[in-house]
């Protein structure tokens, strides 16, 4: 099995588990500082809502296709595909 990585305009790669892992962790830090700033007046609660709904879709679906190359074989394959961005 190829290992999809995501590549960007300099050559660096990021296999599709690390977006997922990246993306998960910003939902969780949106929703330990959002409320913050909500409560401080520097952001809407609605825009807070937003942009944490949006976080948590980017997260899902990046795991949900890292769960599927996940699942379809070796993640320890010698030559990643790299899609440059």
């Amino acid at each position: 099995m190829i290992m999809a990585v995501i590549g960007t305009n300099t050559g660096e790669g990021f296999a599709i588990f690390e977006l997922a892992d990246c993306a998960e962790r910003e939902v969780r830090q949106r929703q330990q500082v959002y409320p913050r700033l909500v409560g401080s007046s520097r952001m809407t609660q609605a825009f807070a809502d937003r942009q944490t709904a949006l976080m948590q879709a980017i997260a899902r679906k990046l795991r949900a296709e890292a769960d599927a190359e996940g699942a379809s074989g070796d993640l320890f394959a010698e030559t990643p595909e790299v899609c440059h961005v």
